[in-house]
């Protein structure tokens, strides 16, 4: 499947919708796996844009914590986006219809937000979108343990605006 380019939108806090914008439709809301694995969801049309609102922690091996993009430890602000911190290493985070974890590229979901809630547009390219999380060692994450205030498991919304 190919990568759409995508447009990193303004978000609000809450991350539904870019200001001023026409209120956005949840579709559908994804829990993403972070072990290694796909989830589809759909119907979506093939050509269509749609807002995708990313939330969540979990907890990931190495630094702490993960969302749709970084691993961070809180403690002490370190934050990655590659598998070591090795820009050369595998990319970080949640992945759209791309069926190998690792042709992902970071960062795809815009600049760290402590919220940890990140939008951004996505074309489908099918009559489903695939989402997974990319990283260079699944055994030592573990999506039932979040972020001490760091809210529901990894999610994405499907929208459409």
């Amino acid at each position: 499947m190919a990568w759409a380019v995508p447009q990193i939108l303004a978000t609000t806090e809450a991350g539904a919708q870019t200001p001023g914008s026409t209120p956005c439709r949840t579709l559908f809301t994804v829990t993403v796996p972070v072990k290694g694995t796909l989830v589809s969801v759909g119907p979506v049309v093939a050509g269509v844009t749609y807002q995708l609102v990313a939330s969540g922690t979990f907890l990931i091996g190495g630094p702490g914590y993960a969302d749709a993009q970084y691993a961070f430890d809180a403690g002490n602000g370190q934050l990655q986006a590659f598998c070591g911190g090795d820009p050369a290493g595998t990319s970080l985070g949640i992945f759209v219809d791309a069926t190998v974890p690792e042709t992902a590229v970071a960062p795809l979901w815009g600049a760290f937000n402590p919220s940890h809630v990140y939008v951004r547009s996505h074309v489908a390219v099918g009559t489903a979108m695939t989402f997974g999380y990319s990283d260079c060692f699944y055994p030592d994450n573990n999506p039932a343990v979040q972020q001490p205030g760091g809210g529901p498991p990894l999610t994405v919304q499907v929208q459409v605006c």
